[in-house]
């Protein structure tokens, strides 16, 4: 399994088996890093019997995440009394050849793993804010996917993923090597929102 190594802010929602995840992210300078470079997660906790953390729709409040990925020691990929983290998928960045960077998708399933990079190739610009979103369906095989826009432009669709059922779905934005040996990089977030439509680049919620 990948551990990465940097933290993240995440918020668990239950009862949200399709939802539109986006957010702003500004790289100032391009990290240099030879495998990936962790923007966004999203997690599918399969409840164990009798388990329940109590929460609401809206989800628990974000905490940072320690290196490790816990908080306080246990976080969205640790087991614990509630379930057992069965799908996560990451989005990210990682270097192409000339020094740019590439968005990639990666399945933590071996069934899966590294969806090959799209062509053209989606580039993330350094030193301008750009946006990210994705349609989660967290539901079983067949249905289970996604579908990632850079910017308002579909780069990425999976589909036929076990994504558990929708009803605890966590997700994370995070500014994480996959190493501890990369060098640190600076990563700003802003606007974060999900929603049950598009949010849209321009703001505007789409159908």
């Amino acid at each position: 399994d990948r551990i990465d190594a940097g933290p993240c802010l995440w918020r668990r929602f239950e009862g949200r088996a399709r939802a539109f995840y986006s957010a702003w992210y500004l790289v100032p300078k391009a990290p240099t890093t030879r495998s990936g470079w962790t923007l966004q997660r999203f997690q599918t906790l399969v409840p164990t019997a009798g388990a329940g953390d109590g929460a609401g729709e809206g989800g628990n409040a974000g905490v940072a995440l320690d290196a490790d990925g816990g908080a306080g020691g246990e976080g969205p990929l640790t087991d614990g009394p509630e379930g057992e983290w069965r799908s996560v998928i990451s989005l990210g960045m990682r270097s192409l050849p000339d020094g740019a960077l590439a968005l990639y998708v990666f399945d933590h399933s071996r069934e899966h793993l590294r969806l090959p990079i799209a062509v053209p190739p989606p580039i993330l610009p350094e030193g301008r804010w750009f946006h990210l979103e994705v349609l989660y369906e967290a539901a079983p095989e067949p249905e289970g996917g996604l579908a990632v826009w850079l910017d308002g432009r579909p780069v990425y669709t999976a589909v036929g993923r076990n994504l558990g059922d929708g009803s605890n779905v966590t997700f994370a934005v995070c500014n994480a090597g996959e190493s501890g040996e990369e060098e640190p990089t600076e990563v700003f977030v802003d606007d974060v929102v999900v929603s049950r439509i598009r949010a849209t680049p321009a703001g505007r919620l789409a159908p």
